[in-house]
């Protein structure tokens, strides 16, 4: 049997269709999720002004609300006690002989005040002030954090455990070093020649030079040969060494 409100009917409601906003969002600055507000007690049945339009909407009372008078459309309201009978609400239609009380309600649009992308502190109390919801912390939302106890896979989990992956699983544990290269040759190598014995010069030859000559000629431009290119490579090299030194001096 569907239970009818009525006067001091026992309801609840999704939150995020309660209204005023400035009202629920002194208690409810970011509402997240579905949840419902529960043991709202009704009032009466009245036309609102929601979206533009009248709609007949439900009266109510709240202890998180003192003194304020909170409501939403009817077909959110669920009734959880039922009112007595001879206090059961009737029906009403939006016509010119009903008296109307308007609730100023927010809109889609920024406040003219506020300026696009922005995220002052101005800004945020603007906007909620205004109606809009303002996600101002970097908590992650509580759909995003995991459950305690809840079992998790390798992609899933959290922090680290202390275990080394690698280790588990039987890596070994090799120090960096060069193919070819033992550690005693290694260690005779210069700063030069190991730059070299990583620089790409095939590459830099066979595909990349190849390639940018022939955009050069598309454009019917002079080719480059691979001494041109590495001393254009070298002032690169020359200029970002530069900055980091005179950096380096900058304190001196």
């Amino acid at each position: 049997m569907v239970k009818k409100v009525g006067i001091g009917a026992v309801c609840s409601a999704p939150l995020r269709y309660m209204r005023p906003l400035r009202v629920i969002q002194t208690k409810h600055p970011q509402i997240v999720g579905t949840p419902r507000i529960e043991q709202l007690l009704a009032l009466r049945k009245e036309l609102k002004r929601l979206n533009k339009r009248l709609q007949v909407c439900i009266v109510f009372r709240h202890d998180d609300f003192p003194n304020e008078e909170i409501y939403c459309h009817e077909r959110f309201c669920r009734v959880e006690v039922e009112s007595p009978t001879a206090q059961l609400f009737g029906d009403i239609e939006a016509d010119e002989d009903v008296e109307v009380v308007e609730e100023e309600e927010p809109t889609d649009e920024l406040p003219a005040e506020v300026q696009p992308h922005s995220v002052g502190v101005d800004d945020r109390f603007l906007l909620r002030n205004d109606g809009f919801n303002v996600d101002d912390d970097r908590d992650p939302a509580p759909e995003n954090i995991p459950v305690p106890g809840e079992t998790l896979n390798d992609q899933q989990t959290w922090g680290w455990g202390g275990r080394c992956h690698r280790k588990v699983f039987g890596a070994a544990d090799d120090k960096p070093k060069l193919i070819q290269l033992t550690d005693s040759e290694s260690k005779l190598m210069t700063i030069l020649s190991l730059f070299l014995c990583l620089f790409p010069a095939t590459y830099l030859d066979e595909v990349l030079l190849a390639e940018i000559n022939r955009n050069l000629d598309k454009e019917k431009a002079r080719r480059i040969g691979l001494g041109e290119f590495l001393r254009f490579l070298g002032l690169w090299y020359y200029m970002a060494g530069l900055r980091r030194i005179l950096t380096l001096t900058a304190g001196l």
